[in-house]
């Protein structure tokens, strides 16, 4: 694959660049530069083969990247939180997959490390993690509670002079080569307590997850624990509790904020420089209205997003950004092309489609249509209905995701209504996958119903 040239120039309409100080300035074109000549030429290969590159280690810890707030004496480069978030903006402005091994390794691995741990830890682990010798990951998320960490299985026994650590934690980045792992467990009163787990703990593997559809080009995998002995030393001593991790969480929604950024002006410059070059009708097509209204709506949307993280990041400077600020930052940067609808699920479609609304992508997940076996046939009525409406919306090349919780609709009957719905929007598709319920949904052998999970993804012409 010939490699890509990075032709990129920031987009700043607002003048933003005024309100950064010249080191500011200075460690955006140093992280810059690094992304146009290390990462932006084998990023896409990379992703196509789902690979990381780990040759991007070595040059991440050197332009600062890894626990840049971290202090000196620690390894860190001592640099504000605005300048953090100006090396993870240029990062996964070249790839969201980088950027997020980077954000693991900072917020999630360092930033607890020291925040909440012992001075012998921070001198044993933090150098080190700094400069890439180490990367770490960091085990919350679990199979059955991925959304609702209070509800976390993983648990410690204290043995007298270590603990036990039991447990799986799922959907973790750098999982697969992690030499550290701040863990998240309950210990026998309930209370969540961070330890760091070492490679080479018996007990203590880490399962590689593959056939992933985005940030490709991260590795993702699970830590699983069975009767690991961990070292009492190797407790997180200066804060427990809930509002331990979540404090981890707010670093990275911080990063991800800036991120997310990152990657929405590489868009708008590539759209930008080929509106100016692609020749539609003897002229650019830039100059037609219409490709105007969209570019107009990307840069306001990103001039927007500008400054809110950059008054985010004066707040953390300063102590006084709240979990709820850098939620909301998070959530406009990340989410501004994702439209959400709940509502009676026909209606709202059938709305949607008088209005001539398309998506990219369309999810529907109903509740059951069928309550009892007597609602079967109209319920196959409602599935052809809503496979019929939900097509409409999918614009061309998009992806279609139908969901059903019938256990009284078998999945042929159910595969069949979906067929005669798509058929009559005048669509054509592509079935990319069939399934039922995932791992963290069981199946009892002895009671058929418990297989009531069906979902159908295609890809629409």
């Amino acid at each position: 694959m010939a490699a890509r040239q990075d032709l990129y120039q920031h987009p700043d309409y607002y003048l933003m660049d005024e309100l950064l100080s010249d080191e500011h300035k200075l460690i955006r074109e140093a992280t810059r530069e690094w992304v146009k000549r290390d990462v932006s030429p084998i990023i896409e290969d990379y992703a196509q083969r789902a690979e990381f590159p780990k040759q991007l280690v070595k040059g991440l810890a050197e332009v600062g990247a890894f626990g840049p707030y971290i202090p000196t004496e620690y390894g860190g480069a001592g640099l504000d939180q605005i300048s953090y978030g100006l090396m993870m903006m240029e990062i996964e402005r070249g790839d969201s997959g980088v950027r997020s091994t980077c954000s693991v390794q900072s917020s999630l691995v360092m930033y607890p490390i020291y925040a909440y741990g012992s001075e012998e830890q921070r001198r044993k682990y933090l150098p080190k993690l700094a400069s890439g010798e180490m990367l770490g990951s960091f085990g919350l998320t679990e199979p059955n509670f991925g959304s609702n960490p209070g509800g976390m299985v993983t648990n410690i026994k204290d043995m007298g002079d270590h603990y036990l650590l039991n447990g799986a934690k799922m959907w973790i980045s750098n999982a697969p080569f992690c030499d550290v792992a701040v863990v998240w467990a309950k210990d026998e009163s309930g209370r969540i307590h961070g330890l760091i787990v070492e490679r080479g703990m018996a007990g203590f593997t880490t399962p590689e997850t593959h056939n992933k559809w985005s940030l490709r080009a991260s590795a993702t995998g699970e830590l699983v624990f069975d009767n690991v002995k961990v070292p009492k030393e190797n407790l997180l001593p200066n804060k427990s509790g809930l509002g331990a991790p979540l404090g981890c969480l707010d670093s990275a929604r911080y990063g991800i904020a800036w991120g997310a950024l990152g990657a929405a002006m590489d868009c708008y410059d590539t759209a930008l420089r080929y509106s100016k070059e692609r020749i539609q009708f003897d002229r650019p097509i830039g100059g037609f209205q219409l490709q105007q209204k969209k570019l107009a709506e990307m840069i306001t949307e990103i001039t927007k997003a500008q400054l809110l993280t950059l008054r985010l990041g004066q707040l953390k400077n300063e102590g006084r950004a709240t979990t709820a600020q850098i939620s909301m930052a998070k959530r406009n940067n990340v989410a501004d092309r994702v439209e959400t609808q709940k509502a009676e699920a026909l209606e709202a479609l059938e709305r949607m489609v008088g209005a001539g609304k398309r998506f990219g992508v369309v999810i529907t997940d109903p509740p059951a249509f069928a309550k009892a076996r007597k609602d079967q046939p109209a319920a196959l009525r409602a599935y052809g209905k809503l496979a019929r409406l939900g097509a409409t919306l999918v614009e061309k090349g998009g992806f279609f995701f139908i969901a059903s919780c019938s256990h009284h609709v078998a999945p042929g009957e159910f595969a069949d209504a979906v067929a005669w719905g798509v058929q009559r929007a005048g669509r054509e598709a592509r079935i990319l996958h069939m399934g039922g319920a995932g791992p963290d949904h069981p199946l009892h052998p002895m009671l058929p119903e418990s297989a009531y999970l069906k979902g159908m993804l295609m890809q629409l012409r």
